[in-house]
């Protein structure tokens, strides 16, 4: 078999991935524009999944990648909460640290937030841009809801525990919604099934432990509230399937 068609095209899409992860509010798109990229993308990963096999599975395998999405800052990442629910939808493994870095690329450090992607090439790359879009998502909803709240916040320990239980609040939204665009699946059957099993062997070869992340906690159940409402109108895809569980085909 050749691989060398497969690669290019490939490669293509994950460059069509990496075009549409710039597509934010914050980046002078619109809404409705933000929306249909994250929708392009969920369309884009369910077209490619369709034309998957048992080899090409393996073959993309061998070769996993691992790739950061960072953030600059301290305390909790803008997918706290979320990076399970994005591993599990792109068969990604996911994990997240702090440091410091060069990140804007001006001679000094800074602190840093990042989340690792491991996982195959194109599903790496998938994780990324759904990742960009939902942190676009949640720091748009989350200035909207601090400008809303402004009067009541009195005292430092306030403002935190109102943001906290906003974030929890949208997180645990998204998480669930990313959790309902997963198909139905049957232990051993399908090549999802094979994909995570390949995944995790290759992921265990890089010897790294991992440990339970800090979880976002707060106590307001009205910021609670209106995190879930901003959860249900990020646009995931018009629910939209991305990964499909069927029968290997082996060739």
């Amino acid at each position: 078999m050749n691989s060398t068609p497969d690669r290019t095209a490939r490669d293509a899409l994950i460059g069509r991935l990496q075009k549409l992860s710039k597509f934010t509010v914050q980046n002078g798109c619109t809404e409705a524009e933000a929306t249909a990229a994250m929708a392009k993308v969920a369309e884009l990963m369910a077209e490619h999944n369709i034309q998957q096999t048992e080899l090409s599975v393996r073959v993309e395998a061998a070769g996993c990648v691992k790739e950061m999405f960072t953030e600059i800052g301290r305390g909790y990442s803008s997918l706290s909460g979320m990076t399970v629910a994005i591993g599990k939808l792109y068969n990604v493994k996911p994990w997240i640290e702090q440091g410091s870095s060069d990140a804007l690329g001006l001679g000094f450090h800074v602190d840093t937030i990042s989340v690792t992607f491991f996982g195959l090439k194109l599903d790496v790359a998938a994780a990324i841009a759904t990742s960009e879009i939902i942190t676009m998502a949640v720091q748009t909803e989350l200035a909207k809801f601090t400008e809303q709240t402004k009067r009541s916040r009195q005292g430092k320990r306030e403002r935190a525990d109102l943001d906290a239980s906003f974030r929890q609040g949208m997180s645990q939204r998204i998480s669930q919604r990313l959790a309902d665009l997963l198909p139905s699946q049957q232990t051993g059957t399908g090549l999802v099934v094979l994909k995570n099993q390949l995944v995790i062997q290759e992921f265990n070869k890089l010897g790294i432990h991992l440990s339970s992340a800090r979880q976002i906690t707060g106590g307001n159940s009205a910021a609670y509230a209106a995190g879930q409402a901003a959860g249900a109108r990020v646009d995931l895809g018009h629910g939209r399937r991305v990964a499909g569980a069927r029968a290997i085909t082996k060739q």
